[in-house]
């Protein structure tokens, strides 16, 4: 006898295909920021290395390596690309139908674990660059003071946003299992 998935592919409530949705966006979204420095870096858009969400954003060692075409770095740029947008399925699977391929432990654990790298990530980056930017620490010159800013006021809340949206999607598809029980 087939025994159903404690985790359906397509959870019955809205709320975790609501998350689920809203942290496959925000995967994608990252992927598509490091989209934009990879053609950036490969085309030599000074006006994108220097400008708005730019590699000076990120750091002063970053651009420098950026603006030297290092094509070693450029390559990882690619590759993060892939993998933000491949960041996109872990909630995905919780409220598609093809995710009723992997196991229901794995999906949940999967993004569980996903939200939890991700949150941890943009919250102690948010600690040590206030640290920074109040003076409590030396900021790096690899860093840098605007980038210290742009980390602190937009990178490291991004992190943790995209941290809670897959956190609120394993809790939220873990309470459609309790209830489905």
């Amino acid at each position: 006898m087939h025994r159903a998935s404690p985790y359906p592919a397509v959870p019955g409530t809205r709320a975790v295909r609501r998350a689920g949705s809203l942290a496959a966006a925000w995967a994608l979204l990252f992927a598509a920021i490091s989209l934009y420095w990879s053609l950036a870096a490969s085309f030599d858009w000074t006006w994108a290395i220097d400008g708005f969400l730019g590699a000076y954003t990120v750091g002063n060692e970053i651009a420098r390596t950026v603006e030297a075409g290092d094509r070693g770095f450029i390559a990882t740029l690619w590759v993060s690309v892939i993998i933000k947008a491949l960041l996109a399925l872990i909630p995905l699977a919780l409220v598609q139908s093809w995710g009723g391929l992997f196991s229901s432990w794995l999906r949940v654990a999967g993004c569980l674990v996903a939200g939890l790298l991700l949150a941890l990530y943009g919250l102690i980056n948010g600690i040590q660059h206030l640290a920074m930017i109040t003076g409590m620490t030396t900021t790096p010159e690899g860093l840098g003071e605007r980038a210290a800013r742009w980390h602190l006021f937009l990178w490291d809340p991004f992190w943790l946003l995209g941290g809670l949206l897959f956190l609120a999607t394993a809790w939220l598809a873990r309470r459609a299992r309790a209830r489905a029980r």
